[in-house]
């Protein structure tokens, strides 16, 4: 298995929404990190399309076929 960063950026609650995760907002926290993202630039220069795209739906349909294979 090879992990490598996609292009663009995922926010969690679209990745709790793709996997059918009830949440929700908390409380404000300035220890929170609003935002993370990858510059992937220099990896889409040598491998262009190689990482997919950063889809949350795909993402987390790429996530339950791994955890099956380990189950």
């Amino acid at each position: 298995m090879l992990n490598i960063a996609a292009p663009g950026a995922v926010s969690m609650a679209a990745l709790l929404d793709a996997a059918g995760i009830r949440w929700c907002y908390g409380p404000e926290n300035p220890q929170v990190l609003p935002r993370a993202a990858m510059d992937t630039a220099l990896l889409e220069t040598l491998l262009p399309g190689a990482a997919g795209a950063g889809d949350a739906e795909q993402m987390i349909a790429e996530w339950r076929r791994v955890t099956e294979m380990m189950a």
